[in-house]
């Protein structure tokens, strides 16, 4: 229902580097934050790839969607309206090792014998999570059961979830759905969650 287009903070970004002279102090900075969103929006797109091939009947498809959310936006990657539940996907294009440290809620990239710290993709899908909850029943929708899943789409890094709340974040968390040899399995998965949350919308527990 709504195609994914090139982020205006690209074509910003772009026309920046283009006017600064490579001496200027913040062009590197410039340029590493412009690899990184087109890294990014390339992994958006090779999500794309697979989602085009679930029935649009039966799926209604949104990408890229900048919510209001106050005096802020919630910037949801892609939403998956299914016929049992609402699934909201972000996407993650990163080589190298990433760790989900679900004790101290931290998510570490390590490449070329460097580790970074970047925001917990597991917190940020579970505040969209919540922020869908209160606009479906702001606007008088029924209580849709919503799941969120992480996914990897880079083939060149591997992940580990480490941590006390482990075995509760794993599941949200894939990459090998992406795998050339398995291109139905991100389908099967929607399909069969979808017709579990539809058996057990009423059981908030389930």
């Amino acid at each position: 229902m709504k195609a994914r287009a090139l982020p205006l903070i690209i074509l910003i970004l772009a026309a920046l580097l283009r006017r600064l002279p490579k001496s200027h102090p913040r062009y590197s900075l410039i340029e590493e934050e412009h690899c990184r969103r087109i890294a990014g929006h390339h992994g958006e797109e090779s999500l794309d790839y697979y989602l085009r091939s679930l029935p649009h009947q039966n799926y209604f498809i949104l990408h890229d969607l900048n919510l209001p959310d106050g005096e802020f936006i919630c910037q949801i990657d892609t939403m998956i309206i299914t016929p049992g539940c609402i699934y909201l996907i972000g996407v993650k294009h990163m080589a190298g090792e990433l760790e989900f440290d679900t004790t101290l809620e931290q998510f570490l990239q390590t490449k070329d014998g460097q580790t970074k710290g970047y925001r917990c993709p597991v917190a940020q899908e579970q505040r969209h999570k919540a922020y869908v909850q209160e606009l479906l029943a702001a606007n008088h929708f029924p209580n849709v059961p919503i799941d969120f899943l992480i996914t990897l789409t880079n083939p060149y890094c591997t992940f580990k979830v480490t941590g006390q709340n482990a075995h509760k974040v794993r599941p949200h968390v894939a990459n090998r759905i992406f795998s050339s040899n398995d291109s139905n399995s991100l389908n099967r998965t929607i399909r069969l969650s979808a017709s579990h949350k539809r058996t057990c919308a009423n059981y908030p527990d389930c």
